[in-house]
């Protein structure tokens, strides 16, 4: 950001009347723009004017140049003619001194409708243009934004001409703004909506502004005033400024007072900055405090989430050796129980083979009282078959004998 703030014309405080005593001046009072105002027109003495452009170079100063006033570019031939003239001539001083450009009212509406008399202006001002590259003069040429109605220069008729004519650049006056539009700028905003317009055209962050107070009525200006007289304040202006860090602007103070309300918009704008500035070294301070704390509540989140993980990895450690363990009884009731189940299965094949060998045994003891009682039987039966052979041989005898004896009878 680069803001410069200076006086239009010679500081009423400088005892000498030369345009390098008024750098002199300008550069002890700590200002750093300048307007040189060529009011008296054509044959006005500018003397010194190398030794004026390298005092303004090695003080760093900025200069520019006001065309004498009432210059017409929308007039009638003989008024345009002599307007073109004087401009001409004051291209030339701006040139020889080094400013920036030089600016110029541009006339009356008059009888013409607003249309007409917006292309009469960009018609002449092309022509001033095309001269001052034939003659080689490297200034722009500055168009003043007017403060009457009946005055060709509302912003958007300046910012027009600018737009259709190359190396122009628009004056903003912001005391005339404020009067053609009956009080139209009160906060920060209504200058910020001025410079987007401007930027939107000039595609520069270059501004060169007028300020001072002003009395207007239905939509005019009356006159010029000291700030503090106007009705406008500059505080939003500052601000505005302040919220634009790519800003290069130069504040010329047109007031009655000069250069005293270049230095109150000087000590106004500072005021700003420093408050700005301890405003950001507080919203700073708080947000470090912030970040502090956020650094403080992520740490001890950070050891509580530690905390737990660890608490964490201990219950999962112990569940697992519980698990392990758990496990392992399982494992070996599992082995017991397999032992066991072993053991039954064994003392049961045991029992089994037992069983199986006692009745085996008990077949054989069986199978042997069997076959004892069969020998015994089949020894009986010998025994009563004998003793049954030894009866019936002496029963047949017997028989015989009583066959015998029937058959003797008989006889």
């Amino acid at each position: 950001m680069n803001v410069r703030f200076g006086p239009a014309g010679l500081p009423l405080s400088c005892k000498g009347r030369t345009l390098v005593d008024g750098l002199e001046d300008i550069y002890r009072l700590e200002l750093n723009t300048m307007e040189i105002q060529l009011v008296r027109g054509i044959g006005q003495d500018i003397d010194r004017a190398d030794e004026v452009k390298d005092l303004a170079d090695k003080l760093d100063i900025e200069l520019y140049v006001h065309a004498p006033y009432y210059m017409d570019l929308a007039g009638d031939d003989e008024e345009v003619k002599r307007s073109l003239e004087n401009i001409k001539w004051a291209g030339q001083v701006a040139s020889e001194i080094g400013a920036v450009c030089v600016n110029t009212h541009l006339g009356l509406y008059g009888r013409k409708s607003k249309k007409a008399t917006l292309e009469r202006v960009i018609k002449n001002v092309r022509t001033l243009r095309d001269w001052f590259k034939k003659n080689k003069i490297k200034v722009k040429i500055g168009l003043e934004t007017s403060g009457k109605q009946k005055v060709f220069g509302t912003l958007e008729e300046v910012l027009e001409v600018c737009r259709r004519v190359s190396d122009t650049m628009p004056i903003i006056n912001f005391a005339h703004i404020h009067a053609r539009g009956g009080g139209a700028l009160k906060k920060k905003e209504d200058f910020q909506e001025i410079f987007d317009k401007v930027k939107k055209i000039t595609k520069t962050s270059k501004f060169i502004t007028n300020f001072s107070g002003v009395e207007h009525e239905e939509g005019n200006k009356k006159r010029i005033t000291p700030i503090k007289k106007g009705d406008m304040r500059f505080e939003p202006l500052g601000e505005c400024i302040l919220d634009n860090e790519d800003y290069d602007i130069s504040i010329i103070s047109s007031s009655p007072l000069l250069e005293h309300d270049a230095m109150y918009m000087k000590v106004i704008f500072e005021r700003l900055t420093q408050k700005r500035a301890q405003k950001e070294a507080r919203a700073a301070m708080k947000e470090e405090e912030k970040k502090i704390k956020e650094t403080k509540k992520k740490k001890e989140v950070k050891k509580k989430e530690a905390k737990k993980k660890e608490a964490k990895k201990k219950d999962t450690k112990k569940k697992d050796a519980k698990k392990k363990d758990t496990k392992k009884k399982d494992t070996k009731k599992k082995d017991t129980k397999k032992k066991d189940a072993k053991k039954k299965d064994t003392k049961k094949k045991d029992t089994k083979k037992k069983d199986t060998k006692k009745k085996d045994t008990k077949k054989k003891d069986t199978k042997k009282k069997d076959t004892k009682k069969k020998d015994t039987k089949k020894k009986d039966t010998r025994s009563k078959s004998s003793a049954k052979g030894k009866k019936g041989g002496s029963s047949k005898k017997d028989t015989k004998k009583g066959k015998t004896a029937k058959g003797k009878k008989k006889k």
